[in-house]
């Protein structure tokens, strides 16, 4: 944290703002924590309540400001009805966000305001950070085990262990060992079980909105639990400490690909795929003639949708001269450009195309002015990315097939529905095509999942040499080893959903799986047939459909659809790119579900000695808000100079590029850079 930091003649670079639970074993970890920076060099300020205030005079190395606390008189002085009433009070006037918004606007005067550090039950000023773009970390008070516990209550209460009983106080919690039930905080034996639970909610939200976990405790007492909550948290991108993401790791993977011989022959791999998907375009290549099948043996003679209705209406759309295609994308960025993508094709060969779409990530209708939009209104959940999809797949199959029926019985003749893959639930409600946005070899490998767990291949590994594990919690040691019926997929490269339970992913890709097998009449991957011929003909035979490699789908589309994203692209980066030599510029862009651990992924780039294009998707960093840019940590601006550029979505010319996202330009980025 100290990078960057000048402190000569006792200057700050930065200011660190603190702001702790107004309790004495709160406040007083919270302001130990401060010395400790301010002796690194930081300048630091204290925000706090009226109440339990604490006296300036007694720490004149910091500054003070006061939040205003109006808590009615009727709230109990302790406990958790206190700190409930103090951040509904907090969040509904404002107080925390004008005094945040009040340092950041003495900027020019004082050091930069960098962070804020907040007690783990402080939601309302974590919020109020996050709408200034400004990053927050956590202090929690209490034990690294006692961390855990609070995280793990769900699976507490999924578990049987709660709420307990007087038969079960002695059994171990084996997922939390060395505990008992005994030993764990019972909300449901509170006298209001409900603010207990509250307070619980409150905490796990702030950790993982955040973006940073401090613990007060130390390696020598904690070492197993501290290594489980620094697993725990990488999985959803949260540093908990020092090392969890190292910079290290990142400047070694990027001078790896970037200057040594391995990196030369991934890069001319990449080179050699771009030639033979140029091959695939060509008006008698593979995607060509996979798309012609997909509208003589699967469009035009597909099934019409008229089990939903009878009589009159069904004979009414056998009228109309154009058949219409109906899709159905996930709303993720991954999943709506190559549906929407798809759309333009298949307009482009004569179909009237309706897209339905969730409310979540709606896309423009004015951008795609020759399709037609239905929207699908449903409740999307702020959670792990599986119980999202799971969620998501329970909310949409009524109105989904509520809005298919109402086009049926306008008349339209719908000759078939293609519905992302990881939508099971309308795949049922329609029965027909499923586009697979991943790789031909990804969809076999969810298809398989069912049946290797069925055959014992446990997940995690229980220890049984023939067994491995999913990458939920990889085994060093086992990740080379090549899976039976997948092969040359190794375990390392199996589907891999990091901070979801495990038992919810399996549920997940069963469904997947099970929609695809007893409801599609088809699939259409995102792929070619010249790199995964084997795949699509396994495929073809395991499940006994037709597979349409029609990939990749943004380079066979029409130009005006290829570059569909939700956020407005940035063309900046062109005359940025055309400042550098050919082939020298690192590309790096995560996944629209992805989360970035921002500061040591900066550090790393900047010491690779690399220059960059970094796109940093809006809302990929903890804590900061979905409309702003997070600033670089002190010190990496300098280092990297002119050498990187940070945009929140890289626009640039189809016909410079051929990856799935409107990303590379072929000549000053190399193939193969880290996505």
């Amino acid at each position: 944290m100290a990078a960057g930091i000048d402190k000569r003649a006792g200057a700050a670079a930065a200011r660190v703002a603190v702001f702790p639970l107004p309790f004495q074993g709160h406040i007083s970890p919270m302001l130990q924590l401060a010395g400790a920076l301010h002796a690194r060099g930081l300048a630091v300020t204290v925000l706090h309540t009226a109440f339990n205030a604490p006296d300036p005079t007694r720490h004149p190395g910091f500054s003070f400001v006061a939040v205003p606390d109006a808590v009615p008189a009727t709230v109990p002085s302790n406990g958790i009805a206190k700190i409930l009433a103090l951040n509904a009070v907090m969040e509904a006037s404002g107080h925390v966000r004008d005094a945040l918004a009040s340092l950041m606007a003495e900027e020019d005067e004082k050091p930069r305001l960098a962070c804020l550090v907040i007690d783990s039950t402080l939601t309302a000023a974590q919020k109020a950070a996050a709408g200034l773009g400004l990053s927050t970390l956590v202090l929690h008070t209490g034990s690294a085990a006692c961390f855990r516990l609070f995280r793990s209550y769900d699976m507490l209460h999924d578990k049987g262990y709660l709420p307990s009983t007087e038969s079960n106080l002695h059994l171990p919690v084996k997922e939390l060992p060395p505990l008992q039930v005994r030993d764990l905080f019972d909300p449901s034996k509170l006298p209001n079980k409900e603010i207990g639970q509250k307070i619980l909610d409150l905490a796990t939200q702030t950790t993982t909105n955040s973006s940073g976990a401090i613990i007060n405790t130390f390696e020598a007492l904690e070492a197993h639990e501290l290594e489980m909550i620094g697993h725990e948290l990488q999985t959803i991108g949260i540093p908990a400490f020092a090392g969890v993401l190292e910079r290290g790791m990142i400047e070694r993977a990027i001078r790896k690909l970037m200057e040594e011989d391995e990196g030369a022959k991934v890069r001319e791999r990449a080179k050699t795929l771009k030639e033979k998907a140029q091959l695939c375009l060509e008006s008698s290549g593979s995607s060509q003639v996979a798309v012609d099948k997909l509208l003589g043996s699967s469009i035009s003679q597909a099934k019409i949708l008229r089990h939903f209705l009878s009589g009159e209406a069904a004979k009414a759309g056998q009228e109309r001269l154009r058949r219409r295609v109906v899709l159905f994308p996930l709303p993720f960025q991954g999943h709506l450009s190559p549906m929407l993508q798809l759309a333009a094709l298949l307009h482009e060969r004569g179909l009237a195309v309706t897209v339905l779409h969730t409310d979540f990530n709606a896309p423009d209708p004015a951008r795609h002015p020759e399709l037609g939009f239905v929207p699908i209104h449903e409740a999307f959940p702020g959670a792990d990315i599986v119980t999202q999809l799971l969620a998501l797949n329970a909310a949409t199959e009524a109105p989904f097939r509520a809005a298919l029926t109402r086009l049926l019985r306008d008349g339209d003749d719908v000759a078939c529905a293609v519905v992302d893959g990881q939508c099971y639930a309308a795949l049922r409600a329609s029965a027909e095509l499923t586009l697979r946005t991943d790789s031909a070899a990804t969809f076999r490998s969810m298809l398989a999942f069912p049946r290797l767990c069925d055959d014992g291949y446990d997940v995690p590994i229980k220890g049984k040499s023939t067994e491995f594990c999913s990458q939920i919690n990889p085994v060093e040691d086992r990740l080379d080893e090549l899976v039976p019926g997948l092969e040359p997929l190794r375990v390392r490269d199996l589907i891999r959903v990091d901070g979801s339970n495990t038992d919810a992913l399996c549920d997940f890709i069963a469904r997947v799986a099970d929609a695809v097998r007893s409801s599609a009449s088809g699939v259409v991957i995102n792929t070619f047939e010249a790199i995964e011929a084997s795949e699509l003909a396994k495929i073809h035979r395991e499940l006994s459909l037709p597979a349409f490699a029609v990939g990749p789908l943004h380079l066979l589309s029409p130009a005006a659809a290829a570059e569909q994203c939700l956020h407005a692209p940035d063309h900046s980066c062109l005359a940025w790119l055309d400042a550098h030599s050919l082939r020298s510029v690192l590309y790096v862009c995560l996944g629209s579900v992805a989360c970035v651990m921002f500061e040591e992924m900066a550090w790393g780039m900047a010491c690779s000695g690399v220059p960059f294009l970094w796109v940093v998707r809006p809302g990929s960093v903890h804590g900061i808000g979905e409309e702003v840019l997070p600033p670089l940590p002190d010190g990496v601006d300098e280092e990297i100079r002119n050498r990187g550029k940070i945009v929140a979505w890289a626009g640039l010319p189809r016909e410079k590029s051929w990856r799935t996202q409107p990303l590379v330009r072929s000549g000053r980025i190399p193939a193969g850079t880290r996505r």
